[in-house]
């Protein structure tokens, strides 16, 4: 069954385009796309001292670039509606942390899911508009839903929305297996099930 577009036919060419832009070319760009995708991207600086022909100076310098870029990208809209098409533009520094943070994008944008959007508009850009794209009909997407049948599955019936992680610790729960770590709740456990 095919699911709505959901704005990523626009997103598709951005991506497309922003991939097209291979490590030779990337000498000559501020920053570049890291992982474009439907629904969450990532922007990495061309920084000095990181990339091998870094343009960008560390600190102040790509500081101010960040916000620019995130200042033009938030005022990209559809020009029909005046709809932003990205919903947030994150710098990774706000959602990690450790050792390992120079290795991920500096920046990540978070697309505006809410509809499937024709055209992309902001005065830097002018107007872009979508070609035929080709649609998926599944995508990593907010929202789910789940259903289960087994012998130690009871009928719990439709239960409220639950965080991802929970799955895994129902899963172990259900096999009797402790994961060790694990951030979840199961949803339900042997021991809350009815004797058969």
């Amino acid at each position: 069954m095919a699911l709505p577009d959901d704005g990523q036919r626009t997103r598709r060419l951005v991506a497309r385009t922003a991939s097209t832009i291979g490590s030779k070319y990337r000498t000559g760009q501020s920053a570049f796309a890291i992982e474009p995708s439907e629904h969450v991207s990532g922007i990495r600086l061309n920084l000095a001292g990181r990339e091998p022909q870094g343009r960008i100076r560390a600190g102040a310098e790509a500081e101010a670039y960040c916000r620019r870029l995130t200042a033009d990208l938030l005022e990209i809209v559809d020009p029909e509606s005046g709809e932003r098409l990205i919903g947030d533009v994150v710098p990774i520094s706000e959602l990690y942390s450790g050792p390992a943070l120079d290795a991920l994008p500096d920046l990540v944008v978070f697309w505006n899911l809410s509809r499937d959007f024709q055209a992309a508009a902001s005065p830097k850009i002018d107007v872009i508009t979508a070609g035929g794209a080709i649609r998926r009909t599944g995508s990593h997407m907010p929202g789910g839903v789940l259903f289960a049948a087994g012998p130690d599955i009871g009928g719990a019936g439709i239960l409220p929305p639950r965080p991802l992680v929970d799955l895994a610790a129902t899963v172990g729960s259900l096999c009797g297996v402790t994961l060790p770590g694990c951030e979840g709740t199961p949803i339900v456990s042997r021991r809350q099930q009815a004797p058969a």
